[in-house]
């Protein structure tokens, strides 16, 4: 996400976002990936691997995607405060911003359907 973000800021201040049009669509994909990632990492580390292996496969699926379309509302609220306060040109159409949204977590879904299907047990052994 913090790549993303840079990626988008330097293409911004150099006063290239028209280049970045082009790769809008793989920044959403990643974006969504990694914050399906890390609510994994957070949930890992705030409550331990045992309480998450617990929850059944789908919910947990239900539950990294529940996270990933939190991040991107988020994201987009920044980029509408972006345009109305500092000037930038982030949003153009409603259209623009939920196809955004949508592409995040479009990039989001495999990574929830592989992490709540991933045996946890593989994780841990992996980690020793």
């Amino acid at each position: 996400m913090i790549a993303a973000f840079a990626i988008g800021a330097v293409f911004w201040k150099q006063e290239r976002y028209d280049l970045l049009l082009y790769i809008d669509v793989p920044l959403h994909l990643f974006g969504g990936g990694s914050a399906a990632l890390v609510f994994l990492i957070a949930i890992v580390r705030l409550h331990g691997e045992a309480h998450f292996k617990d929850v059944r496969y789908w919910l947990r699926a239900v539950l990294i995607l529940g996270f990933t379309a939190l991040v991107t509302i988020a994201w987009e609220f920044f980029e509408y405060f972006g345009d109305t306060y500092l000037g930038t040109d982030l949003q153009s159409t409603v259209i623009e911003t939920l196809k955004d949204m949508a592409i995040g977590l479009v990039g989001a879904t495999p990574v929830a359907f592989w992490i709540a299907h991933e045996p946890f047990d593989k994780i841990e052994e992996s980690r020793r």
